[in-house]
């Protein structure tokens, strides 16, 4: 691939990542501002559950993705690719109406509308996945942000649309993201006239042939991918059976909130730390623990911002600065997130070690779901469920950063140390301590990282001027 063509879809992946901020920012500060706690929990209600949607295509896409990234687009067998698309939309639709039914009959008042939702849903999110795996086989990166672009803009447009106008019905905010993927698969449709709907078709014995494989090779990668958002999805949704509304509409901004610095952090970490693909393997060691060391310290910068956040959501929205308590809670999970997504994912990939992750995940979200479920109905404590959270989003980033030290030869233990300290020192300060002395507290023991790490912090700090003048 020409230079030129690499600068421009770092460029535009780097766009992405910032419109995807910027839409997240807008949907966690912006709407409850301007609708009803009660309206915000149905809408934080519909979302939960439309991370469930993806796990009904049962890995066909994922195989897609694994099975076709070998070629380009004019290499692509485009019957044989429609003819998967074709198969997605008819089981889609067999269990969207089975969902329809469901929710006409069985569900009550507001649910049987965000039931109904989900059912349409099923079909434009998966329909999104298809357009967006079908654009990172072909390798054609470019296209593949812009749709991304076009489906977070598209969902913000509409969101801002509502606001604007004034409406307050939870429904047309959730009306709002299957416009986004509908749109972004519109877009999708525009770039690959040819792997939607065409004259040219194969065999339904050929097709259902090619789904089997293809679901073969996916259901395992799926079940990865699902179990690694799990972490949050099954929190979310033990506390949305046990509490009421009004309680999960906290815990829910709560989470969006956990999900803004969890989308700055990846951006940062897109636009700082380099690709490890490309990179020798001889230097990959060294290259992990000076990453491992910047990224810490970018983060612990990072929870200084609770401390003005919980200034402006007293004014902007005070009927939230509750769910700040629940977050000051959630907020080092951050740190371990980042990690595993940023750091440790992309080396046990190098090394092929995508077994352990999909066992490590497997296993966090099982022992997890275990604690909620205990931490909600038999303690009967929501602290439990969200300390939970953290702890075992601990849990897989230290497991997973010790097998990739084994791989790597050298263990660093000390590190883990002063992670799980100053976390620690956050949470107490947060939690148990007034503002004014929790914020000297935090400062006093950050001012102390940087006098022990200062050789580090002003290499950063170089990185990130070196970086904003070549921006310019």
């Amino acid at each position: 691939m020409e230079t030129k063509q690499i600068s421009k879809n770092i460029m535009i992946t780097v766009l992405a990542q910032i419109v995807s901020l910027f839409v997240s920012f807008i949907l966690g500060f912006i709407v409850p501002k301007f609708i009803s706690e009660l309206s915000y929990s149905y809408w934080q209600t519909f979302l939960l559950y439309m991370g469930y949607v993806s796990i009904f295509q049962f890995g066909l896409l994922d195989g897609f993705l694994l099975r076709y990234a070998q070629y380009d687009y004019g290499e692509l067998d485009k019957p044989l690719v429609r003819s998967q698309f074709f198969i997605l939309i008819v089981v889609l639709t067999v269990f969207s109406l089975l969902g329809f039914l469901f929710s006409i009959f069985y569900l009550q008042g507001v649910y049987k509308l965000v039931g109904i939702l989900l059912c349409i849903g099923m079909i434009t999110k998966n329909s999104y996945t298809y357009t967006s795996y079908l654009l990172q086989s072909t390798n054609r990166i470019y296209h593949y942000a812009k749709a991304v672009i076009v489906q977070r803009l598209g969902y913000a447009l509409f969101v801002v649309i509502l606001i604007v106008t004034g409406v307050k019905n939870f429904v047309w905010f959730c009306i709002a993201e299957l416009f986004g993927d509908g749109l972004s698969v519109l877009y999708g449709f525009f770039v690959n006239k040819g792997l939607f709907f065409a004259k040219e078709k194969v065999s339904l014995k050929s097709a259902v042939f090619e789904a089997g494989k293809n679901i073969s090779a996916g259901f395992l990668m799926m079940l990865a991918g699902f179990s690694s958002a799990f972490l949050i999805l099954g929190a979310k949704t033990v506390v949305q059976w046990r509490w009421d509304e009004l309680v999960f509409g906290k815990v829910s901004f709560a989470f969006s909130l956990y999900g803004v610095f969890c989308s700055f952090i990846v951006a940062v970490g897109v636009v700082l730390f380099p690709s490890f693909k490309r990179m020798e393997k001889a230097t990959l060691p060294n290259v992990f623990y000076k990453v491992r060391k910047e990224l810490e310290f970018v983060f612990f910068v990072l929870l200084l911002f609770y401390y003005p956040l919980y200034v402006v959501i007293g004014f902007w929205i005070p009927s939230y600065q509750e769910a700040l308590r629940y977050f000051s809670v959630l907020f080092p999970g951050v740190l371990f997130y980042s990690k595993v997504h940023l750091l440790t994912n992309n080396y046990l990939k190098i090394y092929r070690k995508e077994k352990i992750i999909f066992l490590l995940n497997l296993a966090t979200v099982v022992v997890g779901l275990l604690a909620y479920v205990v931490g909600a109905y038999v303690f009967n404590r929501l602290i439990v469920v969200l300390v939970s959270v953290v702890v075992f989003s601990m849990s897989r980033s230290l497991l997973s950063e010790l097998i990739v030290m084994k791989e790597l030869g050298k263990l660093e233990s000390v590190d883990f140390i002063v992670e799980f300290f100053l976390s620690g020192i956050f949470v107490i300060a947060t939690r148990y301590c007034s503002f004014i002395l929790g914020l000297l507290i935090y400062i006093v023991t950050l001012v102390g990282y940087a006098i022990v790490y200062r050789k580090l912090v002003a290499q950063l700090i170089k990185k990130i001027q070196l970086k904003l003048r070549k921006s310019q």
